[in-house]
């Protein structure tokens, strides 16, 4: 009789367990988008303003691809990112027939 009590006692612990540990992970991955959601937010409010209101005229582009190297630069130098490449295909096409 002990035995199938603390078999219970015991399947009781490890599913209440199971369930807080899965809730607190859900917890701190919504924390991690709200800061991700937040600075993005921060972020989006800077170029805006830049855009708007720098003194000079500002390049979109190049703002942003500097924020990506620097944001990258600051990892590791070992990640890169590769921008996607606008009418490749469509090139590519035209030269072969040429």
């Amino acid at each position: 009789m002990k035995l199938k009590v603390s078999f219970k006692k015991t399947r009781f612990i490890v599913i209440t367990a199971l369930i807080l540990s899965l809730s607190l992970g859900f917890i701190s991955l919504r924390d991690k988008e709200f800061e991700i959601l937040k600075n993005l937010d921060i972020f989006y409010s800077l170029f805006r303003e830049l855009d708007r209101f720098y003194v000079d005229e500002v390049n979109p582009e190049e703002l942003i691809d500097s924020a990506i190297d620097g944001m990258l630069g600051s990892l590791d130098p070992y990640t890169t990112f590769i921008p996607e490449v606008k009418n490749f295909c469509e090139g590519f096409i035209i030269s072969l027939f040429l």
